[in-house]
């Protein structure tokens, strides 16, 4: 039997005091086999695509269409959870819809438009040449991108992070027949966003200017969500379509830093034909007309969260093997998402595959989790090893002269680019000095440490000159 769980993707972005630097987090909330009894296949035969209620190739400007929003619960479609909005703009790949609820103050038409050209230009191709095309079997060629007002209200009064945006799986259900979720709409969708200068919900302002900023990159995000998910269902048949979170939001925030490279002109060193020792620095990226701002837009999330993980690797790593260990809790951190996202780049790197090459077979797998990544990848049990390897290069890279390759970092000079920038407001990102934490060895002072997989330690010790 399979059985048809349903996920939905939150971006979180924690307010800081240096406006530039942003992290994201995805929430994924299950619901029990009992709450969606209806919402299964009785056989392995392929899920029907739903008959669209919504016809994305057939919108135009100004058509008015009814989306629900309610993500409390999978499947309820309920009067107090429709919202009406209206075609804003339509690209080659995406029809943006604006919420009419919104408040005063928001995206023009003009506005809109843009982001369909950013995503028809940007967003599509980078997420498609890395990862494979969409399903469509439910959106006529088009994803249908809401910006609503319903985003907004996720996010609790005075709280430390606003959500950006997220991407609800049962959208790709059909509301009837076999595999039915009522509160599907049935659309190869995202929902976004929107400005609130003046906080009307829940008090949480948001200009235009900076969510105008975040939009472009939590598309790219979501993008490779929908792509993920809508592949495993539609197209390769899975019995369990949803990928393991930490995989699935590693490969997202590498559909991020994707969109940093085309945006910068700017490209992964390690990659076939490029110098192993070009390797991204502040000053680098500064030389590039459009560095900075691609790195605000699209990549200083990633690089912020890799901070967070140095500071904390006895107690977070690259990956949370929920299914592997039959737990029911899904476990989602800033410092996991910075880990995951980082060991991909080496691992593609090391490979010596083409971005392209390494990723796809990732999200066109029909597995899931660690056994997804040995696969996919022709590791193996030499996962293990790689593992371990780019572990040690979070310290030895950049600290360690004549270093064996494989601890090496080979895209990014992670010592320079996580201490070398200025911040909005001033002072230096991460106060200028690297932040992995260490231990210190002494003699006669025992040191007691508790690791679960993935996560490491590190251990400092000194040998005065002449001794061993």
């Amino acid at each position: 039997m399979r059985m048809l769980p349903f996920a939905s993707t939150i971006a979180h972005v924690r307010r800081s005091g240096a406006a530039l630097l942003r992290w994201t987090r995805t929430l994924s909330s299950g619901v029990t086999a009992a709450a969606i009894a209806a919402c299964h296949d009785a056989s392995t035969a392929p899920v029907a695509p739903p008959k669209n209620t919504i016809d994305p190739s057939a919108l135009r400007v100004g058509d008015r269409v009814s989306l629900n929003v309610n993500t409390t619960s999978a499947c309820a479609r309920v009067a107090s959870g429709i919202r009406v909005g209206r075609v804003a703009a339509v690209g080659a790949h995406a029809v943006i819809v604006a919420d009419t609820s919104n408040p005063a103050g928001g995206f023009t038409d003009a506005d809109y438009a843009s982001f369909a050209v950013a995503f028809d230009t940007l967003v599509y191709p980078v997420d498609v040449r890395h990862f494979g095309a969409p399903a469509d079997a439910v959106s006529g060629g088009r994803s249908l991108v809401f910006y609503t007002s319903a985003v907004n209200a996720f996010t609790p009064p005075n709280a430390d992070y606003y959500i950006g945006g997220f991407f609800w799986s049962r959208d790709l259900f059909p509301t009837t027949g076999a595999s039915a979720c009522a509160g599907s709409n049935a659309s190869e969708m995202f929902y976004m966003l929107v400005p609130d200068p003046s906080g009307a919900i829940n008090g949480n302002a948001h200009t235009k200017d900076f969510v105008a900023r975040t939009t472009v990159g939590t598309l790219g995000h979501e993008f490779q969500h929908l792509i993920n998910a809508s592949r495993r269902l539609y197209v390769l048949d899975t019995d369990d379509y949803l990928e393991e979170l930490w995989l699935n939001e590693g490969l997202s925030h590498i559909a991020e830093e994707l969109d940093f490279y085309r945006a910068s002109g700017l490209g992964p060193a390690g990659q076939p034909g490029q110098s192993p020792h070009a390797r991204l620095t502040p000053s680098a990226i500064l030389a590039q007309p459009n560095g900075i701002a691609a790195l605000n837009g699209y990549e200083l999330q990633n690089v912020a969260r890799l901070g967070l993980y140095l500071k904390a690797t006895e107690q977070y790593g690259p990956y949370v093997p929920e299914k592997a260990s039959g737990a029911t809790t899904t476990y989602d951190f800033l410092e996991m998402r910075g880990a995951i996202w980082s060991f991909l780049r080496y691992a593609a790197d090391r490979s010596g595959k083409s971005d392209s090459a390494f990723f796809q077979p990732l999200v066109n797998g029909t597995q899931t989790g660690l056994a997804n990544l040995q696969t996919a990848t022709g590791l193996g049990a030499s996962l293990t090893d790689w593992l371990r390897d780019w572990a040690v290069s979070t310290y030895a890279d950049g600290a360690v002269p004549a270093l064996d390759p494989r601890y090496r970092q080979a895209s990014w000079d992670f010592r320079r680019v996580l201490t070398g920038f200025t911040l909005q407001g001033g002072g230096q990102l991460n106060g200028g000095v690297y932040p992995l934490a260490t231990r210190a060895l002494a003699d006669g002072r025992a040191q007691t440490l508790t690791l679960r997989g993935g996560t490491a330690s590190y251990l400092e010790f000194a040998v005065p000159p002449g001794a061993q």
